[in-house]
């Protein structure tokens, strides 16, 4: 739970996020609730979720988004769904300061980069294909930055603090549990659709809690 933890310090690091702005996330995956929790760690006055899985979106809640939008996939607009984040962001219009993209979905990246303010900046951390199609020109025009992220640097110092002063509490993410014997069983949980799995955890110790 570490290494994924520190994975989103260093991606609020890379923003530099400050207290008090406004952030969303695009998806309510490991990756995405570990980019909630750090960015409540660091001051975030508000955090906006957005994912397909309604589950997920529910846990996000007991995690500490402010607010949570579900997806459609079957009736998805992107223009709809970008009023619907500014609305939750504030309703005065404005996008948020900082986006955490943490799906790679093509939809969900054009969500994310036109529901960043302008000046805003937009912090690639989900990986997906290897090419998809971006509104970068908007990105340009409005000066949002557009910023990767794919490692953990030297944040675990600070994700083990985070986790020891229970500045983030990630306990809400372990929605299974499995012994070591049913290994198999825990991938299969893991890769099955529209499941109400985010993380899984094999148990070699039986004495584990």
């Amino acid at each position: 739970m570490v290494e994924p933890l520190a994975v989103a310090v260093h991606a609020v690091r890379r923003v530099n996020l400050t207290l008090g702005q406004t952030v969303l996330v695009c998806g309510a995956g490991t990756m995405g609730m570990m980019c909630l929790a750090a960015a409540k760690a660091f001051g975030a006055a508000r955090v906006v979720m957005t994912d397909i899985n309604e589950f997920r979106l529910n846990v996000a809640k007991q995690m500490g988004a402010d607010e949570t939008i579900h997806i459609n996939l079957k009736t998805f607009d992107v223009d709809s769904y970008v009023a619907k984040i500014k609305a939750a962001l504030g309703g005065d219009g404005q996008g948020a300061n900082i986006t955490f993209e943490c799906t790679g979905n093509e939809g969900s990246t054009k969500i994310a980069i036109y529901s960043t303010n302008n000046g805003g900046k937009v912090a690639l951390v989900g990986l997906g294909p290897l090419e998809v199609k971006a509104p970068l020109v908007n990105a340009s025009l409005r000066e949002v930055d557009i910023i990767g992220v794919c490692r953990f640097r030297n944040c675990y110092p600070m994700a083990i603090y985070l986790l020891e002063t229970g500045k983030v509490n990630l306990k809400p993410l372990v929605t299974h549990k499995y012994p070591l014997e049913q290994s198999l069983d825990a991938f299969k949980k893991m890769i099955e659709m529209d499941n109400n799995a985010i993380k899984v955890l094999i148990q070699c110790n039986k004495d584990f809690n």
